[in-house]
């Protein structure tokens, strides 16, 4: 069983710092209070007032949230969308009421913002991530008996595409690389495909020297043979 990821939704928005200290200014506290919560505001103060750049940030991930939920049908409040910072000092988004509705209503279970600032603008980037799948994965070869080192290759391959979801990788041409590179992830489970193969214990501690899919190759070609003299010799 393999766990997939999915992005299901992404948004980005570019704010104007001095725009919005203008318009802060002039509105003043109903202004502020209705964009951000009382965490978002005394996070941002300072001796003078606000740090405007980094309400400018916070605004600009609600921005892209809202384009997260394809606009949230105008509905969602800005202050149902929290911007903090967590402790290692990146930025997280918690929802509340309306904005924690369309979240479950897309099946949205958690969102990533990264916010960065240049001279007087703010822009924010937030991906969408919706529950993650499990597929199950066929980890079996079909090498028929004498036939070891001719299928070897091909059905090391088919095992690979079962392993991988990024088929960009695993196109005709990537599979003759013998320098394509093999995984920790994907070694454990060939190893328990090799055993039922081999019928003999192979451990993904043997495998773990193994970097590329020509050293799997050769690995496997090798286990092959010593099988073949022990045949012939028996």
């Amino acid at each position: 069983m393999t766990k997939r990821t999915n992005i299901c939704g992404i948004g980005i928005d570019l704010v104007d710092v001095r725009r919005l200290k203008k318009i802060g200014m002039r509105w003043g506290e109903p202004f502020i209070n209705r964009l951000f919560t009382e965490q978002e505001r005394d996070t941002a103060r300072n001796a003078s007032g606000f740090r405007w750049a980094t309400l400018a940030g916070r605004f600009a991930v609600k921005e892209a949230v809202v384009k997260v939920f394809r606009g949230g049908n105008g509905k969602i409040p800005w202050t149902d969308i929290e911007v903090l910072t967590n402790p290692n000092g990146e930025p997280s988004v918690c929802l509340y009421r309306e904005a924690r509705t369309f979240a479950e209503q897309l099946g949205i279970t958690r969102l990533l913002p990264s916010i960065t600032h240049d001279a007087n603008l703010s822009i924010a980037v937030v991906l969408g991530v919706c529950a993650a799948k499990i597929e199950s994965r066929d980890t079996s070869l079909n090498i028929a008996e004498g036939d070891c080192l001719m299928n070897i290759r091909a059905e090391l391959v088919n095992l690979m595409k079962s392993l991988r979801f990024d088929e960009s990788e695993l196109r005709d041409e990537a599979l003759l690389k013998d320098d394509l590179e093999v995984d920790s992830t994907e070694l454990i489970e060939i190893s328990v495909a090799l055993s039922k193969l081999l019928q003999k214990q192979i451990g993904d501690t043997e495998l773990r020297p193994l970097r590329t899919f020509g050293e799997l190759v050769g690995f496997v070609q090798e286990c092959c043979l010593q099988d073949s003299v022990a045949q012939v010799a028996t």
